[in-house]
């Protein structure tokens, strides 16, 4: 055997370089001399020697005589390049092309007559992109192949079963094969996911290009080891990021085989989007019969971009189209954009002809990130006004009465304190149907301090001295007709103040003209010092100028006699306005002053823990002044007179009127008082059981507890007024009662007295005849004067702790969670047990001497958790003047693992009925469903 061995390694001399040449010779040799310890014959030494140098070659190290010769040939000596030391040497190919990475925790067994590897105890191995782990593995390099399998422990349990990667595939089984060279294997009692769905089969094939074909397949989107439905089929192939195909199948509910089934079936994996058809939805409705909606075509525009087009279509008459887009370029912008038109034929009794209703709705939403000078953003709803109450049979549809939308563009330009923007409104109330638009533009300064400089005093009147400026354009196009700007002018044409015209094309122009135009621009101006270092004073100025592109003037033409008079002085005159086309302007001035500091107040009661009570007053007293622009001398007015009767005031009409108003009428010099006062409790430190209380405890202990959030009282005194100087008083009070309840009231106390001048029953009501005195309240002896109107809300929220964390799903980008939590109201959390809501408001008016009218609403909502599994979602109120119950809504929901079961109900009033809906989660089996409608809808 030594000759045998010395023979060997002069034949393969041109080899040996090779052989020290491999790149994981140490490896070898270290696993060689490992093994060398259990050999104690030197045959056995130079047998695993030739075993090594046969398994590196891939050939047997005993060679015929043929080989021998051809071996012969190859003589190192004769051999130039490989003498050449610089020259490199092809390495022989063989059939696996890359390293194979092996390893155990337990142990590693060779056979070397075999050629095989055993691998035992947390088992994997690693070639290239694909990976495998289990509880043993078996490798053999004649075959190329490897084999896994698991094993059980002392339980009977079965661990370490296999898990095989290839790329981003994984496949988890009780056995598998592999061959590296054929890269083709099988596989037993198979468990993978694909997409949303999950792949069991009893025997799968894998070929080449890494598509499984299964024996008694199941499809389904549970990921229990037993799932609770699945799709069944004897023949099934997997085309991996592509489809899921079956033949003969029926469906499958926790093991229990069903009848319903079809022939074949298609089940898209797709890793991107692609375009496809989207199956129909199908029902009856009461009054349109029975109808396919929701179905259509879904088509892929670019990497950033979808579009789904849907239609519907009714057995009665009538139709439907519509088009979704969404929309997102990352860290610029997101969006979404539908659009639906809907053709309605309703039946009129006693009529052969069906009336027709067309009606449309867009919305598009387009949300951009904070990046950049500019910042666009759009929130558009419009659509006809009876486009929710025929077309849309959602609740929160139907109960909303108004349609907004607001489309803007900002820019701020860098470097300095200017913006501007532009700005489109559009407003539309489905009960009054007004539809009116707002296009608008603005530009503006922020605020600047244009004499504070570097070495100035920082709290001097002139360095505290700031500007800003705000300009804006503004047109309003409505189809309501504006109130008569002139009141002794009979109306233009044929409608009345307040009346609409229907909002379509044969209108437009009429509504176009009637459009109002303006601007306008505000400069205010302030600045502030510290007086005694106590008192704040507030020095302010604003200049405010508007522009209107027309002005009136007003002439008399002739004058009448009333109606059966014959006298001269008994008449009224006729006018005529003259529009003056171009533009115009006016403009007001006001100044304004106040002083302000603040108070403490301590008290120190022996109650209870209480340490002490502190309140905080903050008194505030303001002078404001602005002339009377209705003067004669700024010429913004003009006194008409509407009769012939010397003893008639003459009416004092502006001569600009548009969407600003018209100008500020009346000097005011007034004097305004406010006080504004917060209440606080703090409390003794709790002391433990020896009367004592340490550092730490109290610290702990101590508790500052607001009695009072706020409590003001405000009022003025108008020193430029003949009568009725003395504003009325606005009380208001804001507080937090046990962290629990939240307390809000206001109040307007009148402090004039009120005169009853009689009373009279009529029409089944009673009358009262009263008047208002410039005397004081207290004069008469009514206290500080009469309530006209109070307000009170109180609202709490009662939830566990659990309810106070933030959601987070497991499969959601940070972005979704974030809108999870930020409207938490669309998902059902299971994890919080209950929660409730009550809102509850008072409210109180009355004048003088008339009877009060009080409205007193409760609303309350919530969720319960019957169960870990199911939920019961309320919503209701009573309104204690109508005496009656508000909307009412219960929802039920059931979480049935990988289907969801939700009832909403209903009880009463106009939309009262019910719908159940029975689905699997997954967006792939989305038509695996059951429902039942009982709505208005659907009736």
């Amino acid at each position: 055997m030594v000759l045998f061995a010395i023979i060997s390694v002069k034949l393969g001399q041109q080899k040996l370089q090779l052989f020290l040449d491999q790149p994981n010779f140490v490896e070898k040799l270290l696993n060689f001399l490992k093994n060398i310890k259990k050999i104690t014959h030197v045959f056995g030494l130079i047998a695993c020697l030739l075993c090594i140098c046969a398994e590196i070659y891939g050939q047997n190290p005993v060679q015929s005589a043929g080989d021998r010769s051809e071996l012969a040939k190859q003589d190192t000596l004769k051999n130039r390049a490989l003498r050449d030391s610089t020259r490199q040497v092809a390495l022989p190919q063989g059939d696996i092309s890359t390293t194979i990475i092996y390893s155990a925790k337990d142990s590693l067994r060779f056979d070397v007559r075999q050629r095989k590897v055993y691998l035992f105890g947390e088992a994997k191995v690693t070639y290239g992109d694909i990976s495998m782990n289990a509880a043993n593995i078996e490798i053999d390099w004649v075959a190329n192949t490897v084999k896994a399998y698991g094993q059980k422990d002392s339980t009977g349990k079965e661990i370490g079963t296999p898990e095989f990667k290839e790329g981003a595939e994984t496949y988890k089984s009780k056995m598998m094969t592999y061959n590296f060279k054929s890269r083709k294997g099988i596989i037993s009692k198979i468990n993978t996911k694909y997409g949303e769905g999950f792949i069991v089969g009893e025997r799968v094939k894998k070929d080449e290009n890494d598509n499984l074909f299964l024996r008694n397949g199941l499809y389904t989107t549970c990921d229990l080891p037993l799932p609770h439905y699945g799709i069944r089929s004897r023949k099934m192939k997997v085309v991996p990021g592509k489809v899921v195909v079956v033949g003969l199948f029926n469906l499958e509910m926790a093991g229990v085989p069903t009848p319903l089934g079809f022939g074949f079936g298609m089940f898209p994996q797709p890793k991107t989007r692609s375009a496809g058809f989207l199956f129909p939805q199908y029902g009856e409705t009461r009054e349109r019969g029975f109808f396919l909606s929701e179905g259509g075509f879904y088509i892929p525009i670019g990497e950033f971009v979808d579009l789904k087009i849907t239609g519907e279509i009714f057995t009665r008459g009538g139709w439907g189209l519509g088009a979704q887009s969404t929309y997102i370029k990352k860290y610029a912008f997101t969006g979404n954009f539908m659009f639906r038109y809907n053709r309605r034929v309703n039946e009129v009794p006693g009529r052969l002809e069906n009336s027709v209703v067309n009606d449309f709705n867009v919305t598009w939403s387009h949300t951009p990130q904070s990046k950049g000078n500019g910042r666009f953003s759009a929130s558009v709803n419009a659509g006809t006004n009876t486009y929710g109450r025929n077309n849309a049979p959602l609740v929160q549809n139907f109960q909303s009465s108004a349609f907004n939308s607001n489309v803007s563009y900002n820019y701020t330009f860098a470097g300095t304190p200017f913006t501007a923007g532009v700005n489109l409104r559009h407003e539309q109330n489905v009960v009054s149907k007004i539809v009116s638009i707002f296009p608008e533009a603005n530009f503006g300064m922020s605020r600047i301090y244009p004499f504070k400089g570097k070495n100035s005093d920082s709290k001097s009147i002139l360095s505290q001295l700031n500007v800003s400026y705000t300009g804006r354009a503004r047109a309003v196009v409505t189809n309501r007709i504006q109130d008569v700007r002139f009141p002794f002018l009979t109306p233009r044409g044929d409608m009345l103040p307040g009346d609409t015209l229907p909002f379509n094309a044969a209108n437009l122009t009429r509504i176009f003209n009637e459009a109002q135009i303006g601007a306008q621009h505000d400069v205010p101006i302030s600045t502030s010092i510290t007086l005694a270092k106590h008192f704040n004073i507030n020095l302010s100025g604003q200049y405010n100028e508007t522009w209107y592109p027309e002005r009136y003037n007003f002439r008399q033409v002739d004058a009448i006699f009333r109606t059966g008079s014959n006298n001269p002085t008994d008449s009224i005159y006729r006018f005529a306005v003259d529009t003056l086309r171009g533009f115009s302007r006016f403009y007001r001035y006001s100044f304004s002053t106040g002083i302000q500091t603040r108070l403490y107040a301590f008290f120190y009661p022996k109650i209870g823990r209480v340490a002490a009570i502190r309140m905080t007053i903050n008194p505030n007293i303001g002078f404001s002044y602005n002339p009377d622009f209705g003067d004669p001398s700024f010429r913004f007015y003009q006194q008409v007179r509407t009769d012939n009767n010397p003893a008639t005031v003459p009416v004092q009409q502006s001569r600009y009127t548009g969407i600003y108003g018209t100008p500020q009428t009346g000097r005011a010099g007034a004097v305004s008082f406010g006080l504004t006062n917060t209440l606080e409790m703090k409390l003794k430190p709790k002391e433990d059981t020896t009367g004592l209380a340490d550092d730490k405890k109290k610290e702990k202990n101590d508790n500052n507890v607001t009695l009072l959030d706020n409590i003001s009282f405000n009022t003025a005194y108008n020193l430029a007024a003949d009568s009725f100087q003395l504003a009325p008083f606005n009380i208001s009070a804001r507080t937090n009662l046990l962290k629990i309840f939240n307390v809000n009231f206001g109040a307007i106390l009148d402090p004039y007295h009120w005169q009853l001048q009689g009373v009279s029953e009529g029409a089944g009501a009673r009358q009262v005849q009263q008047r208002r005195t410039p005397e004081y309240a207290w004069q008469k002896g009514g206290g500080l004067g009469s309530i006209t109107s109070a307000n009170m809300a109180v609202s709490a929220q009662f939830k566990p702790p659990q309810a106070k964390k933030d959601l987070e799903s497991k499969n959601a980008s940070e972005v979704e969670n974030d809108f999870i939590n930020r409207n938490r109201h669309l998902y059902v959390d299971f994890n919080v047990p209950w929660s409730l809501s009550v809102n509850y408001n008072l409210s109180y008016s009355r004048q003088g001497f008339q009877p009060g009218s009080i409205v007193q609403t409760l609303s309350f909502n919530g969720d319960v958790s019957i169960t870990q599994k199911w939920k019961v979602q309320f919503n209701s109120g009573y309104d204690f003047t109508e005496k009656a119950v508000s909307f009412t809504q219960f929802t039920i929901t059931r979480d049935l693992h990988c289907w969801d079961m939700n009832i909403s109900w209903i009880p009463f009033g106009p939309r009262a009925g019910y719908t159940l809906d029975i689905n699997v989660r997954s967006s792939i089996l989305r038509d695996l469903k059951l429902s039942r409608r009982n709505l208005w809808y659907f009736r």
